[in-house]
């Protein structure tokens, strides 16, 4: 599936600084989504699209991925100097 890029309008111009982080968060997913699936498809094989369970799985993901946030957090409070700059004020 290839989507059309969606048009800008003025307010969604972005600057050049803007544009460069764009590209790269977009060519950093591209990369490792591709290798993430290929991963998969060598270890589980099979058809996901045709794969029973699919909500639990993705439960199971997101809690996954909430632990992993939730301990990055206070890993980095932990390191205050650089809490504030990269979390902003601690949430508890």
């Amino acid at each position: 599936m290839n989507a059309e890029p969606i048009p800008r309008s003025d307010a969604q111009k972005l600057t050049p600084d803007q544009r460069r982080h764009l590209e790269d968060i977009v060519d950093w997913t591209v990369v490792s989504l591709e290798a993430k699936y290929r991963a998969g498809q060598q270890e589980h094989g099979g058809n996901l699209w045709m794969k029973n369970g699919m909500l639990s799985h993705i439960e199971a993901e997101v809690l996954d991925l909430l632990v992993y946030v939730r301990t990055l957090r206070k890993q980095l409070e932990e390191s205050s100097h650089t809490r504030d700059a990269i979390c902003g004020p601690a949430q508890e």
